[in-house]
């Protein structure tokens, strides 16, 4: 190898990474090869696998997008985005698992470094062991890099030495570089070959150093706790002057430098500054005896080791983090969320109204901050679970002050969202009752919410909400990973890359017409469900009486539950068991205070079931009109 190993330049990086270079584009350089005299060896760790770990993906990528472009390349068998538990947000990486295994070693020759929403991804072989992805072997650490380096330019460097499982730039949160980056190779014998021959070399008119990963747990094993010469104060007087700041620690040990800040417009205006001893020992002195000190009255100052302010955001972050979730675990069932509340109301007049129930720790109307109105809801949080679940049960829809209260759980906004898209996601996943095999037909779904809506214009009685429109119209299909009878919807337009042969060799392209059509998957959706019998998760038995109290007891999706259970039985009674399923999923759509009505009121749920009934048929019958 030459004394420099340069890597390729961002001009002369190709768009395309599976071989065919793109009009107009000048060779790679000879010093960073590609894998370009064939497809990319698949390691040896992973001969029995046929998945892959897909990175660095945009937050609005979904399952969908990824099937459409890997079903490209072969039969994709599942594809999960991994999300957070709580906000259900792409936490930017996802696992595509093809049929065969060659599929997916094309994939990772041909996609890897491939923009995905304007986002460059980062594909490697999925290591299900954590122990393996954990351990840090073959894992090289490359620092002091050029701030236009990018993945593919270090994976273009460090290929020469070796099959490479994965590498990665780290940047920071608006996608710059920050100097350093990681390869993992196959084998050891290739990690150690390229620390010999890349370190101290010249990386774009930049020295770099290579070496062996050493985990920061490790780091701190063998050099013992962080040493630091440069401290932190904050929350000092205003009188306090650059002198007296610099006598103030010199007790400690000799101060070689000391900056203080021009005072704040807070109130009471506070001043900070830095100040850096010359033996490391000297300034952990001065943060132990100095912090949380009060140097004049009721002014207590903190000293601590100075950090960047990257370092500390992320600190007090974590900090954030942990407080809050102490909170929620602390308050959890025992906080309540109240709304409806008439502009009148008071503190004092909730607290009246919720202290009968128990003793109350804590209570808050939230407020306009500029005009200080009420905001029409608030919070009640009592000292004992009991309490709160009485409060709930017997307030819940009760009138106060000429206006029914809604009263529930309280729940972080992420916690509520995911909550209600989960209930979304419940109703509108069954496919719609007479589509055949599951098809998710827009037009023949456009015609039939046309019919309803024109039946409803011309039934007076006939009150369907829009959510029920489109419920019964069926389901807003966001994955395209469903059964259409050994048919995908996507094979006939070409998927990505239609029309573009961009095989290596292999006599087909990716959703071209360059060979035999590839079969698809076919994972069945899940089949429409009628409601689960009491027996199996029955909150309310259906051989009692339902009521507002015994919903309000309930999470809000075991609530539709529970109400399908009642429903079920007396709508089989009215129109069979064919069309109850369907009948009770339709109805379900309404606020559960008018299915309460209609629980209580044979007549009037025997109408609204039969206006169902109807309209089901006369979709039937358009349906078979529009067949014939």
């Amino acid at each position: 190898m030459s004394a420099q190993v340069a890597p390729t330049p961002a001009a002369n990086v190709p768009t395309a990474v599976n071989g065919a270079m793109p009009a107009g584009q000048p060779m790679m350089n000879a010093q960073a090869p590609m894998m370009a005299g064939g497809p990319m060896p698949v390691p040896e760790v992973q001969t029995a696998s046929a998945s892959l770990y897909v990175g660095d993906l945009a937050p609005e990528v979904s399952e969908a997008n990824l099937f459409e472009i890997f079903n490209a390349i072969g039969p994709v068998v599942s594809i999960r985005v991994c999300r957070d538990a709580i906000t259900r947000r792409s936490l930017g990486y996802a696992y595509v698992n093809f049929q065969y295994q060659q599929d997916a070693a094309r994939a990772l020759e041909e996609l890897n470094f491939e923009p995905i929403h304007d986002r460059a991804c980062r594909i490697m072989w999925s290591q299900r062991d954590p122990l393996a992805r954990r351990s840090g072997a073959n894992n090289i650490f490359i620092k002091n890099l050029e701030s236009s380096i990018d993945n593919k330019q270090l994976y273009d460097t460090f290929v020469a030495f070796g099959n490479i499982m994965s590498c990665k730039v780290a940047t920071n949160d608006k996608g710059e570089s920050r100097g350093y980056g990681f390869v993992h190779f196959e084998k050891p014998e290739d990690a150690k070959t390229a620390i010999a021959k890349v370190d101290g070399k010249m990386l774009k008119d930049k020295v770099v150093a290579v070496t062996k990963f050493i985990s920061r747990k490790e780091r701190e094993a063998q050099h013992g706790e962080r040493k630091f010469t440069n401290i932190f104060v904050k929350n000092l007087p205003e009188t306090m002057t650059t002198e007296g700041l610099h006598n103030l620690f010199a007790e400690f040990g000799k101060v070689t430098s000391s900056f203080l800040s021009e005072p704040s417009t807070k109130t009471p205006p506070r001043r900070y500054g830095f100040v850096n001893f010359e033996k490391p020992e000297d300034a952990v002195a001065a943060v132990e005896a100095m912090n949380d000190k009060e140097v004049e009255t009721d002014c207590k100052i903190f000293v601590g080791r100075a950090m960047k302010k990257a370092e500390r955001g992320r600190m007090l972050t974590r900090k954030y983090e942990e407080s809050r979730r102490e909170m929620d675990a602390k308050n959890r069932g025992v906080n309540l969320y109240v709304k409806h509340l008439a502009d009148d109301v008071t503190e004092a007049d909730l607290h009246e109204l919720f202290s009968v129930h128990g003793d109350i720790k804590s209570l808050r109307i939230m407020v306009d901050p500029d005009t200080k109105a009420s905001r029409g809801f608030g919070f009640v949080c009592f000292d004992e679970q009991e309490s709160a679940t009485n409060a709930l049960t017997e307030l819940h829809q009760s009138v106060f002050h000429e206006k029914p209260l809604y009263v529930a759980l309280a729940l972080r906004k992420a916690e509520r969202q995911n909550q209600l898209a989960q209930e979304r996601h419940l109703r509108n996943r069954a496919p719609m009752a007479g589509m055949p095999g599951g098809f998710y037909n827009p037009m023949m779904q456009q015609q039939m919410m046309m019919q309803m809506q024109g039946m409803q214009r011309g039934m007076p009685g006939m009150r369907f909400p829009p959510q029920m429109l489109a419920q019964m119209a069926g389901p807003q299909m966001g994955n395209p990973m469903f059964k259409q009878n050994g048919m995908n919807p996507m094979a006939r337009g070409g998927g990505r890359g239609a029309g573009r042969g961009r095989g290596r060799g292999r006599g087909r392209g990716r959703g071209g017409a360059q060979g035999p059509p590839m079969s698809q998957p076919q994972v069945q959706m899940p089949p429409q469900q009628k409601p689960a019998p009491a027996s199996q998760a029955a909150p309310v038995a259906a051989g009692q009486s339902l009521n507002a109290s015994d919903l309000a007891k309930l999470e809000p999706g075991l609530a539709k539950r529970a109400i399908g259970e009642h429903l079920y039985p007396r709508i089989e009674k009215l129109h069979g068991a064919e069309r109850a399923g369907k009948i009770t999923g339709m109805l379900l759509e309404m606020d559960n205070s008018e299915l309460l009505h209609l629980l209580e009121n044979e007549a009037e749920l025997g109408a609204r079931a039969t206006d169902a009934c109807n309209v089901l048929v006369q979709y039937e019958q358009s349906k078979q009109t529009t067949t014939a």
